[in-house]
């Protein structure tokens, strides 16, 4: 990355001098890192969560990625996803902040919530 900058070449012989520059830009190895973000008050034991029947639920990830996250979605015990789940993804830069919120919890959404990133070079969940 530090090397990022004009990269220039010079050429001389009996004929003369010649030159040229063109930019090079040097990037990370494409990468997608998930940082799960769960409210302290929420009882947890490693990735399980406990829920009552008719509370609501706010799940949250934080993502690093390059290059950019072209596709991104939600897999869900009740996928195709009900009127009950909002979604939110933000970008800002490399970073992004999805979250899935869900509204008077039951029974049937109980299981495995699954965050699913993707770019063109890298993909994660």
């Amino acid at each position: 990355l530090a090397d990022t900058g004009n990269i220039s070449c010079v050429g001389t012989n009996e004929a003369g001098e010649n030159s040229t520059t063109t930019y090079l830009l040097v990037v990370d190895k494409p990468y997608i890192r998930l940082s799960p973000q769960l409210s302290p008050r929420l009882a947890q034991q490693g990735s399980l969560i406990e829920v009552n029947v008719g509370e609501d639920l706010e799940l949250n990830v934080l993502i690093e990625a390059y290059p950019h996250i072209v596709e991104h979605r939600w897999f869900t015990p009740t996928s195709p996803n009900t009127s009950t789940q909002e979604h939110k993804f933000i970008r800002f830069n490399n970073r992004y902040h999805a979250s899935l919120q869900l509204k008077r919890m039951n029974i049937q959404e109980q299981g495995q919530y699954t965050f699913y990133a993707r770019s063109n070079l890298a993909n994660a969940s």
